[in-house]
Order: structure tokens, then C-alpha cells, then sequence
């Protein structure tokens, strides 16, 4: 759409007064300053387009309730995006941003902020003044570390998902522990090493997912992680003494020598699983799913409880002629 239909549909839009604007997939690469005139539009549609960036003037749209700006070229954001104290959503994702304007803080009844598929190396403190969010995603960034700032006590309440997949985090702060009312929880695909005690706060978490991770000899003892997504990962040596993995996905996971002493493990997908050498004194596989599942011998398992389970799932990589617990 070249310029001069733009400003005309923009002129129109305004004298008609319409709430929505939807010029998604139009192969514009400016958007002119006219677009700031359009006051009393709700919703801003210019997903799938070439822009490289976003006039100032962006920030007169004070009715605006929702943007969704995802698949352009943005290297940058308008300082004044945080003049837009209505907005509800904005989708950004799919873009080139690798910094963000300390004034998206300002954004106080933002809910949804989708940020993902960036190149986004660090977040801004100020996040955190976004009371009203309940999604963040951020996955497959160049994310180093999430700034413990963000997660300070009695900021981000509200929050139920952040999704911070793909990225390069080594570990997590302990103020993650403070966002109480997350329910799903994306750390797959990071060279993460190690999780704070401070999440097993999250009593509400429904969703972890830690796939694809080394998440060798962490201490996990005492947390709760039912459902969780381990699928992939290598729990070699780690600590689960205690913890409760009811209904986890540890599809082709290496926890050998790990401690699941007193561990649930019921209902769990251990297909692939290698828990060679590890600790299943007491461990409850009631319910498991056993598929190439490889345990040290007959001995060792019959110190778990394996009631209902796949036993015939299981290799065992000693054979000390014990029959087959029951």
C-alpha cells in the first residue's frame, strides 16, 4: 500500500470514527505521522508488514486498547509507547528489537505483552511497574539473565505465564519466588544449570517446563513440580529426595545417579528415562509409563512402589536374576 492510500484510509477511518484499523499484510514499510490523529481508535492492526519503525506520533493514540505489531523489521520503539496508559495487549513478536524503552513501564493496564522471537540481550527494571500484566512472553531472545528487579515483591502479581524459552539463561534470581500467582512457567531450551529454591513459592504453577536443559546435579529436594515438562533433559545426579513429580514428562530424560528417594514420580512418562545408578528408595512410580526405561537391576526397583505400572517398559542394565517387583 503505497503512502498516499494510507493517509487517506487513515483520513477516513478518523472522520468515520471506526474503533478498528486493520492494514495487516499490506507490504508497508512507514507508517506516516497521520496515524497519530486517529484518537478514539481502540484497535491498531499492522501485523505482517515491512516496517522498520513506528513514528512518534504513535503516542496521541491515547484510546488505544490493543496493538498488534508482530512480523516486522522494528529495531526500536518509540519513546512514546508509554503514553499510551489504555493499552491492554501488545504483540511485538517477530521483530529485530534488542532493547526496550524504559517507558513500556508506564504501561500500567497492559495484560498481554508478547515479546517473543526478538533479539532482545537485556529487559528493563522498570516491567516491573506493570501491575495489571498476565502474560510475558520472551522466548528466543538473547536474554543472558531476567533482572531479579523485575520479580521485587508485590510488583508483577499478576502475572500467569512467562515464557522465557530459547534464550541463553544460565540460572534464575530468587525473587522468581515472588510472582505467587504464575501458572506456567517456560524455561526449555536454555543453558540453565540450576533453579533457585525460591521456586517451589509458586503454588500455583501448573505448566514448568524445563526441557532440553542441563540441569545436572541441581537441588530439587522438597519442591513440587507435578506436570512438569523435563522431557529431554539431563537430571544426571541431581537431588529430587522428596519431591513431588506426579504426572511429569521425563520422556528420554538422564537422571542417572540422581536422588528420587521418597520422590512421587506416579503417573510420570519415564519412556527413554535412564535412572540408572539413582536412588528410588521409597520412590512412588504408582501409575508410571515404563517404556526403554532403564534401571541398575530387579534389586533396586523392588525398593520403590511400582503399583500399576508398564514393568515389562523396563531394561534393566544388570541382571541379578530377582523377579520383577510387583
Amino acid at each position: 500500500m503505497n503512502q498516499k492510500k494510507l493517509v487517506k484510509l487513515i483520513e477516513i477511518a478518523r472522520a468515520c470514527g471506526q474503533p478498528i484499523l486493520n492494514i495487516a499484510e499490506q507490504d508497508i514499510d512507514l507508517l506516516p505521522a497521520e496515524i497519530g490523529t486517529l484518537t478514539e481508535l481502540k484497535e491498531l492492526n499492522i501485523a505482517n508488514n515491512q516496517l522498520l519503525s513506528l513514528p512518534p506520533e504513535i503516542g496521541n493514540m491515547a484510546s488505544l486498547e490493543h496493538i498488534s505489531i508482530y512480523k516486522n523489521r522494528l529495531t526500536e520503539l518509540p519513546l512514546e509507547i508509554g503514553n499510551l496508559a489504555n493499552l491492554e495487549t501488545l504483540h511485538l513478536d517477530g521483530n529485530l528489537l534488542s532493547t526496550l524503552p524504559l517507558e513500556i513501564g508506564n504501561l500500567t493496564n497492559l495484560t498481554v505483552l508478547n515479546l517473543d522471537n526478538n533479539r532482545l540481550t537485556t529487559l528493563p527494571k522498570e516491567i516491573r511497574n506493570m501491575t495489571s500484566l498476565e502474560s510475558l512472553y520472551l522466548s528466543s531472545n538473547k536474554l543472558l539473565n531476567f533482572p531479579g528487579e523485575i520479580a521485587a515483591p508485590d510488583r508483577l502479581t499478576n502475572l500467569e505465564e512467562l515464557n522465557l524459552a530459547n534464550n541463553g539463561l544460565t540460572t534464575l534470581p530468587g525473587e522468581i519466588g515472588n510472582l505467587t500467582n504464575l501458572q506456567m512457567l517456560s524455561l526449555s531450551s536454555n543453558p540453565i544449570t540450576a533453579l533457585p529454591k525460591e521456586i517451589g513459592n509458586l503454588t500455583w504453577l501448573e505448566r514448568l517446563m524445563i526441557r532440553k536443559t542441563n540441569l545436572a546435579q541441581a537441588d530439587f529436594s522438597g519442591i513440587k513440580f507435578e506436570s512438569a515438562d523435563f522431557s529431554g533433559s539431563n537430571l544426571s545426579n541431581a537431588n529430587f529426595q522428596g519431591s513431588a513429580l506426579k504426572g511429569a514428562d521425563l520422556h528420554g530424560v538422564n537422571m542417572t545417579g540422581a536422588d528420587l528417594s521418597n520422590a512421587d514420580l506416579s503417573r510420570t512418562n519415564l519412556e527413554d528415562a535412564d535412572l540408572t545408578g539413582a536412588n528410588i528408595q521409597n520412590t512412588d512410580f504408582t501409575k508410571a509409563h515404563f517404556k526403554n526405561t532403564r534401571f541398575t537391576s530387579k534389586t533396586a526397583l523392588k525398593a520403590a512402589t511400582c503399583a500399576n505400572s508398564a514393568i515389562a517398559g523396563i531394561v534393566f542394565s544388570q541382571d541379578d536374576g530377582e523377579p520383577s517387583p510387583e
